[in-house]
């Protein structure tokens, strides 16, 4: 567990580090820049665990209304697919994505 936690840090760290050097001396990307898109980044993030999160509550209220309504059993372990996540972490990349589209479009 521990190797494996170090080995996917370790690729990701290198990957990185590639991407900046590559970035700021073949690209010529400026650290201010790196810094926008970090931000950018997180709030992308977040706006994808918002979606995660009320996606697990929409899901357990469906659960609930198939139990109800059916009486068939319906268990939440259902919801713990890694679809689930990545779905809503697409769904708050795309929101974060419109939301800028829209800063833009205002201007």
């Amino acid at each position: 567990m521990i190797v494996q936690a170090a080995l996917i840090g370790f690729a990701v760290l290198a990957t990185s580090a590639i991407a900046c050097v590559l970035g700021a001396n073949h690209l010529g990307l400026g650290r201010r820049a790196l810094h926008r898109a970090g931000v950018r980044a997180l709030r992308a993030v977040g706006m994808g665990v918002m979606f995660f999160g009320a996606n697990l509550v929409l899901g357990v209220l469906a659960i609930a209304v198939v139990r109800t309504l059916t009486g068939r059993f319906l268990s939440p372990y259902n919801l713990s697919d890694i679809s689930l996540l990545s779905l809503s972490l697409l769904q708050g990349l795309v929101f974060a994505w419109w939301l800028g589209c829209a800063g833009s479009d205002m201007e």
